[in-house]
Parts: C-alpha cells; structure tokens; sequence
C-alpha cells in the first residue's frame, strides 16, 4: 500500500464520519416529526385516522429519501429538478410546526406570491428550511419573547429566504465561525454543530450561499439562484 492510497482511505473514512454524523443530524427531524403525531394520534380525536397516517407517510419518505441521499460517498451526482422554492419549504413548516408549539413559540410566515424558481432537490430546500427552523425554534425556547418569522422574496438574481428569531443572539466570537462543521452556539449537548454547516453545504451545491445578519434579531438568509431569468 503506497502513502497516496493511505491517505486516500483515510480521506475517505474523515468524509464517510461526516456522512454519518450528518445523517444523525438530519434524521432527527422527521423521526420526531413521526413520533409527535403519532402522539397526537394516541390522544386526541381531532382530525381523521387517515389524515395523520398520510403525515406519517409523508415523514417517513423523507427520511427515506434521506437515508438514500447520505448512504454513499459520492452523492453529488443526486438529481436536480427545477422547482418552486415555496413547496419544499410549505413541507419544512409542517414538519417544525410540532417542535414550534412545543416551545409555545409563534411563527409567522410570509412568502412571496410569485414563484422562485431554482434548480435543486426538493429534499435539499427543505433541509435548509428545516435546519434554519429548527435552530430558530431553540434559540427562542426558555425566552419572554418566543417569536419566529419566516418570509421569502425575489431579488433580479435570487430566491432568499429568511429566518429571523427573537432569540438571545450570537455569542461573541462565534459568528465568523458559526458554519464551520461542529461549531455551535448552543449549550453543552443540545446542539452537535452541523446544521449550519450541512445548511451552507446544501445551498452551495445549488449555486447559492447563506449569510447571518448583524441586526439585533438574527436572521440568517439563504439564497439560491433563480432560474428562467
């Protein structure tokens, strides 16, 4: 075995640990997404037998689709399809919206009425949505103001979208790092450091990018390109 081929396993093994780590991550949300409505289901009479089946469906297909995506090394061949940003993201919402009333946080939505069309995985928009929803909803959690507003809009180049919380904010320090893998700003096991990460990862594939604002509250805004110019 040369030195090349040492380094090439070992390279292969750093990224397969990332893979996998990421993979936890992600599949976090849909599992508790299956697990709250199932929950649901257990207590409550509201809404039909079949309607919360078909939600269960629907997040188990995710983290199927998922599981495909994260299962080999090579994924960056997944297909791209041309899409509304505002359909994966509509999917994003209802799978946070257990995690957004058990923090008895509200969220606002506002999205643009024209579509904003790019060239991705749909799955992909909706782990960025997901992510950035999921760490909004932590961050206002335990908080007097427990507010969350999501919108999207169009600018000649790109579809953005914002999240913006009421949270406490960035720690000092931690901004200029905050999408490197395995930095966080949350305490001492509550968060593993790769959402924003895997985030920035997924938009820069798309040809787009993610930035976190300087303002009091904080927003992060995600973009990606617009096709069809």
């Amino acid at each position: 075995m040369t030195a090349d081929s040492t380094w090439e396993d070992v390279a292969q093994l750093a990224e397969l640990g990332v893979l996998t780590a990421s993979l936890v991550h992600e599949l976090r949300q849909p599992l508790f997404a299956i697990r709250a409505i199932a929950e649901l289901l257990n207590a409550s009479e509201t809404g039909s037998v079949q309607e919360r089946i078909a939600e269960i469906i629907v997040q188990a297909r995710y983290a199927e689709g998922l599981v495909q995506y994260y299962g080999v090394l090579d994924n960056r061949d997944a297909a791209d399809v041309l899409l509304d940003v505002h359909d994966p993201l509509r999917a994003a919402i209802n799978m946070v919206g257990h995690r957004v009333r058990s923090a008895k946080a509200t969220l606002t939505v506002e999205l643009d009425p024209r579509p904003l069309l790019v060239r991705t995985r749909p799955s992909a928009v909706q782990q960025v949505a997901t992510n950035l929803l999921v760490n909004a909803v932590d961050a206002v959690s335990g908080g007097a103001e427990r507010h969350i507003h999501l919108q999207t809009q169009r600018t000649q180049t790109h579809a953005e979208l914002h999240v913006q919380d009421s949270g406490p904010g960035l720690a000092d320090g931690i901004r200029e790092r905050l999408f490197q893998p395995f930095v966080t700003s949350k305490p001492p096991g509550k968060g593993t450091g790769l959402g924003l990460a895997i985030t920035r990862n997924l938009l820069r594939q798309a040809g787009g990018d993610i930035v976190v604002s300087a303002s009091e509250d904080t927003v992060f805004i995600a973009t990606w390109p617009l096709v069809g110019l």
